[in-house]
């Protein structure tokens, strides 16, 4: 796994498979995150990251990453829920909200999936495609 980022190391990039799947877990119709293998092209987002961000998503990622799962989902509920808390606190939990559920839909709907990936690719499956003139 340690050669998939160049940007993130190995505890980082479990982290954001543990927080993809329970984002986008598997479904009757929809495989989970973690086994279309997306995040092998964590690093086409990253690359243009400013660095103090990006030193910011590996803290978060380092911290979540020893988390019980169940205490992933919480904090990430609490981010769903930010309106329930004082501005200083919510404006930074819509922050966390929006960076990694943003980095999971576009690692997720790109179009791109890992190498060992055998199933029908999520974009296939809700029929989209680009038809370029």
């Amino acid at each position: 796994m340690n050669n998939i980022s160049k940007f993130l190391n190995e505890n980082q990039i479990r982290a954001l498979e543990k927080i993809g799947d329970i984002i986008v877990p598997e479904s009757e119709y929809f495989p989970s995150f973690s086994k279309v293998g997306c995040i092998e092209h964590i690093d086409s987002i990253l690359e243009f990251t400013p660095e103090a961000e990006l030193n910011d998503l590996k803290l978060l990622l380092n911290v979540l990453d020893k988390m019980p799962i169940k205490v992933v989902e919480s904090i990430l509920n609490l981010t769903y829920n930010a309106d329930f808390f004082p501005q200083i606190i919510a404006s930074n939990l819509r922050l966390i909200s929006i960076a990694l559920r943003g980095i999971i839909f576009t690692l997720y709907y790109s179009g791109k999936v890992g190498k060992n990936y055998q199933g029908i690719n999520p974009l296939e499956i809700i029929g989209f495609q680009i038809n370029r003139n």
